[in-house]
């Protein structure tokens, strides 16, 4: 594809995507530019609609578990451990880098696990001793750039601990 085509392509995805709904945007435009180019754009992150990719099936076919899987396992008792444990599935179960503060609150809303401050819960991981959690700068344009996030070694262990009932 070339470089002219590309770029009118993406004007055409940027002007569609003006129209939708915050909440529809981002999956908007996932479909759009999987449409467009054949893969999700996501900053190189895997499509969140990979979920069927990792657990080992009986037949041998591989599968990812869900986030209600993993909350089953781990029924988070505090708005930082529910983001630790969204921060945990995004990052190690999908394989993405990092994951924004937006993504965490549906995700976790979408599972019906409030949450009133994403910052701040965030903040109880990246202060705790030592921190499960860290900022990672911020994803999009100035206007509408959310926080990113990542586990750290010690957030990872945590979360893996209080996957399989250690902790």
């Amino acid at each position: 594809m070339e470089f002219d085509e590309a770029k009118r392509l993406l004007d055409e995805i940027n002007s569609a995507l003006s129209e939708f709904d915050p909440v529809l945007k981002e999956k908007a435009r996932d479909i759009l530019l999987a449409t467009a180019f054949g893969t999700c754009q996501e900053n190189g992150n895997p499509s969140e609609h990979d979920e069927d990719r990792r657990e080992l099936r009986p037949n041998g076919e591989v599968r990812t578990p869900s986030f209600s899987r993993l909350i089953k396992l781990w029924p988070p008792k505090t708005q930082a451990e529910s983001t630790l444990l969204c921060a945990y599935y995004f990052q190690e179960v999908l394989g993405f880098q990092t994951v924004t503060g937006n993504k965490i609150t549906r995700t976790l809303k979408k599972h019906d696990l409030a949450m009133t401050n994403v910052t701040r819960a965030a903040m109880n991981n990246i202060e705790a001793t030592p921190p499960r959690m860290k900022k990672v700068g911020k994803i999009g344009n100035t206007d509408r750039s959310h926080s990113a996030y990542a586990l750290t070694s010690a957030g990872l262990e945590y979360a893996q601990n209080k996957l399989l009932g250690l902790d």
